[in-house]
């Protein structure tokens, strides 16, 4: 087995000096002892595609897959991770999972494959927001992209995070209107131009939207924690904290939800209603509790936020509101301090809830460079250290995409664990060899 080493840390990969990696679509083989402290290697894809020269530093860049336990001495075949991402999670409790849809990363059987080798959980990306059940008459049904999604999951026994049933973005405007036939001059959304509803016509609506998309899946795929029925969990409530603090809100964003109720009861009320029907009501009477109720914002790796999530959090115990865990997105960058990330995780244990890490993804800046994947990897490589450290708590940790083309931020530099062509980007190495310590970045 050949050595490699990383600026002075050692480690081994499972391959032969100018051998192929296993495990691996393309094969990496090692051509220089070491350059500038870092060996090198070449690339060849299965279907003939050119080489390229890479780095074994990036060896954690989906780092994602790197135990703890693993040490330089180990032997490549506890290196071989051929349960992908979901054989590491899962092995420590934590459910592996991808953000997609039916329509995007689950539209060809290559992608299929993808994600049923290394995912166990799915979040809908877009087709469980409010506006994604209603047509263009207002009218509430559930869409083919949700349905084929679901099934898709059921057939696979693949376990669905749902997201979202009570949001500031992505719900139409006259959902808060007094008429919601009123013609909203004002074209900005979660604004509109018409009068408001009031909080009594504002609290059925939001009953009847949860209660609607509790019985829908429940119709179609049977109650909640039956076998068919593939729901396991739920964003509730999400982005309700303010960027800023703002004394006259109490720190929460100034939503149309917040100003047709005239405050936070909104909060309280979505996760009443989400564990009546999705716990209760619609639910299989073996199973007292199947969906699992997150809270889910942004930015919680600042501490402002971060401090008014908390509070929030603090006025939800004290109300008694029936909340399960607290969600963090994680839309990072290389310049974000991975100590904050742990910092917020840590931050939150006292309330003894699950938690989440439901959107990650980690942008490299353009123009996306080789230095900047193996960085990259590097981050990678220390927020999988936090999640082994706090897996405990962790229900689930989920990449924002499948492929960097379909990020929502892939103008903002190769953020994912796959490259367009489904090609395990450099650090995905680490499903299969023996990461060693990884330099600092």
């Amino acid at each position: 087995m050949k050595e490699v080493r990383a600026n002075g840390f050692g480690g081994r990969v499972a391959a032969e000096p100018n051998g192929p990696i296993r495990g691996l679509r393309k094969e990496y083989t090692i051509i220089n002892e070491e350059s500038d402290g870092y060996t090198l290697f070449n690339t060849t894809d299965e279907r003939g595609a050119s080489k390229r020269r890479g780095i074994v530093a990036a060896l954690a860049t989906v780092a994602m897959l790197v135990p703890l336990a693993f040490a330089p001495s180990a032997t490549a075949a506890e290196g071989d991770y051929s349960g992908g991402i979901k054989g590491e999670y899962n092995a420590l409790g934590i459910a592996a999972g991808v953000a997609t849809e039916a329509y995007s990363g689950l539209n060809s059987q290559e992608r299929q494959d993808t994600v049923l080798a290394n995912f166990n959980q799915i979040t809908p990306e877009n087709s469980m927001k409010p506006e994604g059940w209603y047509d263009g008459n207002h009218e509430f049904a559930m869409s083919d992209n949700t349905r084929s999604l679901l099934k898709f999951a059921s057939d696979n026994n693949i376990r669905i995070y749902g997201h979202v049933l009570v949001w500031y973005s992505q719900t139409p405007d006259w959902f808060f209107q007094a008429d919601e036939w009123c013609e909203d001059t004002n074209n900005t959304a979660g604004v509109t131009s018409c009068p408001l509803a009031d909080k009594a016509t504002m609290q059925e609506r939001q009953r009847q939207h949860i209660e609607n998309v509790a019985k829908a899946i429940s119709d179609e795929f049977g109650p909640f924690g039956s076998d068919t029925n593939p729901v396991v969990a739920f964003d509730v409530v999400n982005e309700t904290v303010n960027d800023t603090d703002n004394p006259d809100t109490n720190g929460m964003r100034n939503s149309l939800w917040y100003q047709t109720y005239d405050g936070e009861d909104y909060i309280y009320d979505a996760f009443e209603n989400a564990n009546t029907y999705f716990n209760e009501v619609y639910a299989d009477p073996s199973d007292d509790h199947p969906v699992t109720l997150f809270i889910n914002d942004y930015n919680t790796e600042q501490s402002g936020k971060r401090t008014r999530y908390a509070a929030l959090l603090d006025r939800m115990v004290a109300e008694g509101v029936p909340f399960d865990g607290i969600g963090h997105q994680f839309h990072v960058t290389l310049t974000t301090a991975t100590s904050n990330l742990e910092a917020a995780l840590t931050d939150m244990e006292r309330f003894n809830k699950k938690q989440a890490i439901t959107e990650l993804d980690v942008t490299t800046g353009t123009p996306v460079t080789e230095a900047k994947l193996i960085e990259q990897g590097q981050y990678y490589y220390e927020v999988n250290q936090i999640i082994h450290r706090h897996a405990a708590q962790l229900f689930s940790v989920t990449v924002w995409g499948l492929i960097d083309g379909l990020s929502w931020r892939s103008g903002e530099g190769a953020p994912l664990l796959f490259d367009d062509n489904l090609e395990k980007k450099p650090a995905y190495i680490a499903t299969s060899v023996i990461a060693p310590t990884f330099p600092s970045r």
